[in-house]
């Protein structure tokens, strides 16, 4: 039987895209005798629909199923056995925000296939209790994102990126960035929609047996603070580790967040 490497799978945050890992990618593959080169390891850094190169979704009502199905299938014509024998492949999730929270519904479905979970304050808003303080304050963002989207579509773009850094954030960068976060903020819409309507919930989540780091920043907002704390109690046994920095801190202090990320997934690799 031919033993096939680990597969490490990079999904990133929302109006980001799979250059958001490349750095770390590129660190492994620089490094001599690592765990984490490609002579030892396969990489899967995906686009998530709507973003850098892959098509938006093609449905009104948007589902959290759907970024999944797409994600399996993409790890699955990198291993065509896994559908059918899903506990000979070994596949380690790193996810950010939007990408971490796709991470946990794509563990739920196919929890023997995963050997390591890294995720950066997922978004996994499907995890707090409808009437808390931390989901209605993300639900009252969202709400503000769909109203404006078609009339203000700069306004909400600015709200969005704001919320997750500091006020004043998106009108100090360059126009061109702001125009590319402006035309993303349709599948921003349609991922709020998909994370308040996701159906895994903490039972789902509690039959993972595979390591798992939860990492956060120190600055961050109360509705990732909450997920936070509820994947703490959901996996007690996981590793946590917090950073300076806030929401973004994978893409603005990237210095502080690979390290600890390339410690914890060589750790778990399996060497052939």
């Amino acid at each position: 039987m031919v033993i096939d490497k680990d597969l490490v799978v990079f999904l990133h945050a929302s109006l980001s895209s799979k250059a958001q890992w490349i750095p770390l990618m590129q660190a492994w593959q620089t490094q001599a005798k690592s765990k984490l080169d490609t002579q030892i390891v396969d990489y899967l850094a995906l686009d998530l629909l709507g973003y850098g190169s892959a098509a938006p979704p093609n449905q009104a009502n948007f589902q959290l199923s759907t970024e999944v199905d797409v994600v399996y299938q993409q790890i699955q014509a990198q291993r065509p056995h896994l559908e059918k024998d899903a506990a000979q492949v070994r596949v380690h999730l790193i996810g950010h925000s939007y990408g971490a929270a796709t991470a946990l519904a794509l563990a739920a479905r196919i929890p023997e296939a995963i050997a390591s979970m890294t995720l950066f304050e997922p978004v996994a808003f499907y995890l707090l209790d409808h009437d808390s303080l931390p989901r209605r304050e993300v639900q009252d963002l969202s709400a503000i994102l769909h109203d404006q989207l078609d009339t203000k579509p700069a306004q909400a773009a600015a709200h969005f990126i704001d919320y997750w850094n500091t006020q004043g954030t998106f009108a100090r960068l360059p126009e061109a960035q702001q125009a590319y976060f402006i035309r993303g903020m349709t599948k921003v819409c349609d991922d709020f929609n998909a994370l308040f309507s996701a159906s895994t919930c903490a039972e789902d989540l509690q039959q993972l047996q595979c390591p798992i780091l939860l990492m956060q920043g120190q600055q961050t907002p109360a509705s990732t603070q909450a997920v936070m704390h509820r994947l703490r109690e959901i996996f007690p046994q996981a590793g946590y580790a917090e950073v300076d920095g806030g929401h973004m801190a994978p893409i603005t202090h990237a210095h502080l967040v690979n390290p600890i990320v390339t410690e914890f997934v060589a750790a778990h690799i399996r060497t052939l």
